[in-house]
């Protein structure tokens, strides 16, 4: 958290907390209002407002998830809105096929990036765009975000976005094992960039409460851990792929972090996710 001058003290916290969430709340009802009556355009103008929410520098990590989560369960119903559009027939999706243009007009890069998210999984799951190109679009675009912990959380959402649409042995969309690399690099360059932002929390603010921040730090652990998680649950994952490509990159990730609490951490998933693939391979 940056500790500025127009930043509230602890005691403030949860006033800033309620007045956002109050704020995600109106645009939410407004942005539902009109999904419902079929005005695209303007609920994802709603949308767009709702996400603003998250540009805050003024909430400490376990606050900023509080308000992260109301925004992405409200932008969960945005994505099975649009969704169900696209499926009724091909003319909306066509129509609709604009949003990914219109969602770019938003004047922020933090609301912007959300809603492209949230439409690009859409356009996956209808097969109107590619996964693994619409992917890396949003992997570079999200390098844009350097403040910590909105870039944290924003990563977070790609990798939620991204779960279940990723080209893995046994897929729809599986062509091959390039696809499955393919996969495996987003996996692990999006899991760095997580780790960098998460390590560079230590230092957003004075010393006297470096304390504090790592114990906030300790408590977003899991964030961070969804990556190395999510290469687990790879089926393509051997252990060939393992030895040789995936288990280097994280040994060296570990080492080059200089990070006690991280690099503890991230001991802990690798002999985990380690644990996991083995069991897999016997079986």
């Amino acid at each position: 958290m940056r500790i500025g001058p127009d930043s509230p003290n602890w005691d403030e916290q949860e006033k800033v907390l309620d007045d956002a969430s109050a704020n995600v709340k109106k645009q939410a009802y407004y942005m539902r209002r009109e999904l419902e009556e079929g005005n695209l355009q303007v609920a994802l103008r709603h949308a767009g407002k709702m996400c603003a929410e998250l540009r805050t520098h003024k909430l400490s990590p376990q606050n900023y998830y509080d308000l992260y989560i109301t925004v992405t369960e409200e932008l969960r119903y945005l994505e099975s809105m649009v969704r169900d559009l696209q499926k009724k027939s091909w003319d909306h999706a066509r129509d609709d096929l604009n949003l990914y243009e219109v969602v770019q007009y938003c004047p922020t890069i933090v609301p912007r990036l959300y809603l492209l998210m949230t439409i690009s999984s859409c356009y996956i799951d209808n097969k109107i765009s590619d996964c693994l190109s619409v992917i890396d679009d949003l992997l570079e675009l999200s390098k844009g975000v350097q403040h910590p912990t909105r870039g944290l959380f924003l990563r977070c959402y790609l990798l939620e976005m991204a779960r279940n649409k990723l080209p893995d042995l046994g897929t729809e969309n599986y062509r091959g094992p390039d696809d499955l690399k393919k996969t495996i690099d987003f996996i692990i360059k999006n899991f760095t960039e997580v780790n960098r932002l998460w390590v560079r929390m230590q230092n957003q603010g004075p010393n006297r409460d470096r304390a504090r921040r790592e114990k906030e730090r300790a408590n977003l652990r899991m964030l961070v851990g969804k990556s190395m998680s999510r290469l687990g649950e790879l089926d393509g994952l051997t252990i060939d792929i393992y030895e040789t490509n995936v288990f280097p990159q994280l040994l060296n990730l570990i080492i080059e972090c200089n990070d006690v609490i991280a690099q503890e951490y991230l001991m802990d998933c690798i002999i985990s996710v380690c644990a996991f693939c083995l069991s897999c391979f016997i079986v």
